[in-house]
């Protein structure tokens, strides 16, 4: 993610005039069950993301902006916990030349996908679109897809979402049916390409998607039927994957989000990204949760209309800033009020939001960052808690047995080198055993019911 924040920050008057209305309505069942219908693979619900066994998915990932990353680095995210990647790339480089697929590049995502695998985690394939493309000579769109003359209207102002090139050509592209269908088939091609891998678990269809050629509800309906175009196409070649769909860029200043008639039913994840304008932007955080709760909260009742988990799927800061550990800490904090996934913005070598310095240290949030939680549960998560000062981490869960496949907890060497206590799981019910080595704890419920772990150092 990379914009001025003086843009967002007109948002609230801009949002006055045009209008603002709520999403779908809520669907009235929060229970994990899938369609009747009987979908394959991953699937969703309200309650979660599930594997084909009916465990609870919890996403704990970070972005990947290369497709050049070494073993020893994927080795790293997994030894923090992580169980996600956000794989960044850019459909300007997978087909620059229309109708032309570049196999190169290809080879490279493949690549990124074995190191997730060889690590056990997950990858979202994530099309990254910003300031729409390479014609403006940014990230997203190929060239081809639009008119040299807007890309000139915009030669002294290339970033600017508002220059009237860029405004046209996302138009173009919301309005053209012809653009935004050789957009869905080569996402289907990718989609193609990685039906049989398991560790690619969804795709990510359009990062901050920017539409402002008409009214929000229209806007809004539009994006709605693009992403169940594009999600039902995608189901067509590969239907045990899961959809991630983002609301309007306009919106991530805490405006609600107006899209609207999705069909991707126990396919969708509500993949919004937050970040504290402050700290986005290098100032120091100051300690006041209250605009990070609201926002999390709306996106949180967003996904429960639309029927599906939420999944954070950028957030992050200038991670120089005064009190960035406790930032992190209070927005983890409340993805796990709402059972929700998330992804740092970003894994890279850097000084700004980067998680490791320029000699490829750890920064020190990652002391905050780096947490307890249940990767995968054994039925459906009720409440998830972790208390940085004491390292108690509690989690609530309905357990059931029929289920029959053990559950697995991630344990920090880092905060439970020492030795840690585990509650709530006792024979004849329940049963663990650690693996310090995977830092991992596994468990096994024999009976149903309603489960309180609690873990904390001794």
């Amino acid at each position: 993610m990379r914009f001025s924040w003086l843009t967002i920050l007109l948002l609230p008057s801009l949002a006055a005039l045009v209008g603002v209305a709520g999403c779908s309505s809520p669907g009235d069942d929060d229970s994990a069950d899938p369609d009747p219908q009987g979908p394959v693979g991953y699937w969703t619900s309200a309650a979660g993301v599930f594997d084909e066994h009916g465990r609870q998915i919890t996403l704990k990932g970070v972005n990947v902006p290369t497709q050049e990353s070494t073993p020893e680095e994927f080795a790293q995210l997994a030894s923090w916990g992580m169980n996600t990647v956000r794989q960044v790339y850019f459909w300007a480089d997978v087909e620059p030349v229309e109708g032309q697929y570049d196999e190169a590049y290809l080879a490279k995502l493949d690549q990124q996908v074995a190191l997730a695998s060889a690590n056990g985690m997950f990858v979202l394939i994530d099309h990254h679109q910003h300031c729409y493309g390479a014609g403006f000579g940014c990230w997203g769109m190929p060239a081809w897809t639009c008119d040299q003359q807007y890309y000139d209207e915009c030669e002294d102002d290339p970033w600017n979402y508002f220059c009237d090139g860029m405004l046209a050509c996302f138009e173009l592209f919301w309005t053209g049916e012809e653009i935004r269908q050789k957009y869905i088939d080569h996402l289907v091609m990718l989609a193609a390409r990685y039906a049989d891998e398991p560790a690619v678990i969804g795709f990510d269809v359009i990062n901050e998607p920017f539409c402002m050629h008409t009214t929000v509800e229209e806007c809004g309906a539009q994006m709605g039927d693009f992403y169940s175009d594009a999600a039902e196409q995608i189901g067509a070649v590969a239907p045990d994957k899961l959809i991630f769909f983002e609301p309007n860029f306009i919106e991530l200043a805490g405006l609600s989000t107006n899209v609207t008639a999705l069909r991707v039913p126990n396919k969708g994840v509500y993949a919004a990204h937050y970040y504290l304008m402050e700290v986005h932007d290098g100032g120091d955080y100051d300690l006041d949760p209250g605009l990070i709760e609201y926002n999390i909260d709306l996106r949180a009742e967003e996904a429960v209309a639309f029927d599906v988990p939420l999944f954070v799927g950028e957030f992050g800061g200038m991670a120089y800033v005064a009190n960035f550990d406790q930032y992190i800490d209070d927005n983890l904090d409340l993805f796990d009020s709402h059972r929700a996934g998330s992804a740092y913005w970003l894994y890279a070598y850097g000084d700004g939001f980067h998680m490791l310095d320029d000699q490829g240290a750890e920064k020190p949030f990652l002391e905050s960052f780096v947490r307890p939680y249940p990767k995968l549960t054994p039925g459906v998560i009720e409440s998830l808690s972790f208390e940085f000062d004491t390292m108690v981490m509690s989690l609530t869960f309905a357990g059931d047995a029929t289920i029959g496949q053990p559950g697995e907890l991630y344990v920090p060497a880092r905060h439970y080198g020492d030795g840690f206590t585990l509650t709530g799981c006792d024979e004849p019910d329940c049963s663990w055993s650690h693996d310090p080595a995977g830092q991992a704890v596994t468990f096994t419920v024999s009976a149903d019911g309603t489960y309180l772990f609690e873990l904390s150092p001794t």
